[in-house]
């Protein structure tokens, strides 16, 4: 949930004009804390009204945060880029392809019967099984997951002779009318049957690299394989981007000149962003926390909002009543 701040501050008005506009609509709810001097705020679903009150909308999108690179911060990102999407008013959906099942475990409502999760590997297995029965929600307001298990590591198996280019997207049709607006692969870090369809479905892949030597590497490998992937399967290129995660201290030699091979090597595909390293990072995770939700740096977070607006962008919305 975000304060009418941030509400205001997306929807270009003031945080009194949301106040306002929150009171005068029974239709749009929200929550009082208590103790907090009567501090509002707003859900995932009340943000996505008050977007199309003023004529906006989330652009739909399929992404992957990831590239062939363990340990760069891949998982930790999507995962606080869901939240935040849903917080402002995104209907985010998580499909968990990693078998590691980090994102899973993290965002699984706590009492969930975790034996009861279907997988990739059931739903490959099973032709008769539908995508949307094994969406499940999350224990965050807005975000929705399709879980993954260890035992997912036997789903190439089924799936190595498939063309990469119709295996996630033939699936994710199941998925119209249920209103998912984002939609987050969280892959593990190599180049499987379903990471590759996962990079060529997606609209957009945002490849994550640290400043050492084996991360630029990876970003460099996962954008090869992603061309080379869209011309052997005749399928459209999706839009690449690489930033730089887990930013140590920028004054550092070793950073300044990552930085300036990203930029040569990438060019205009090299995104301005860098997400810091912080030890609140890793504590939040820890915690059960988004950064969002609990104490964080600032510019650990403006460099998640950067991040989201790509995967997330809000758009113009036609024919509803402009919020004046």
């Amino acid at each position: 949930m975000i304060s009418t701040k941030v509400a205001g501050d997306i929807l270009d008005i003031t945080s009194h004009r949301v106040k306002q506009i929150l009171n005068s609509n029974d239709d749009l709810n929200f929550e009082r804390k208590e103790g907090s001097n009567g501090q509002i705020k707003i859900p995932s679903n009340t943000m996505s009204k008050l977007l199309k009150m003023r004529d906006k909308e989330i652009n739909p999108k399929t992404c992957v945060i990831k590239s062939q690179k363990g340990g760069v911060g891949g998982t930790t990102i999507t995962i606080n880029v869901a939240i935040r999407a849903a917080q402002k008013g995104a209907k985010v959906l998580v499909w968990d392809l990693d078998p590691e099942s980090n994102a899973t475990t993290f965002l699984m409502q706590e009492d969930y019967d975790y034996s009861q999760a279907k997988t990739a590997l059931e739903i490959y297995k099973n032709e008769d099984l539908s995508l949307k029965d094994c969406v499940i929600p999350t224990r965050f307001d807005g975000v929705y997951l399709i879980p993954a298990k260890g035992i997912m590591r036997r789903v190439d198996r089924i799936v190595m002779s498939d063309n990469p280019k119709n295996l996630l997207k033939e699936k994710l049709k199941d998925l119209e009318g249920m209103g998912f607006t984002t939609i987050l692969f969280d892959l593990p870090p190599t180049f499987s049957r379903l990471s590759e369809s996962a990079y060529i479905t997606s609209d957009i892949c945002l490849l994550p690299t640290d400043a050492s030597a084996f991360g630029i590497e990876g970003a460099i490998l996962t954008k090869e394989d992603i061309h080379e992937s869209c011309k052997n399967f005749e399928q459209r290129l999706p839009e690449i981007k690489v930033f730089l995660s887990r930013a140590h201290n920028q004054k550092r030699t070793s950073v300044k000149n990552s930085w300036e091979y990203l930029i040569e090597e990438f060019g205009p595909d090299m995104l301005p962003i860098k997400v810091p390293e912080r030890a609140d990072v890793v504590n939040n995770i820890n915690d059960g926390k988004s950064i969002f939700d609990g104490k964080c740096s600032a510019d650990v977070r403006a460099a998640i909002d950067e991040l989201v607006e790509i995967v997330a962008p809000i758009g113009e919305l036609q024919d509803h009543e402009v919020l004046q």
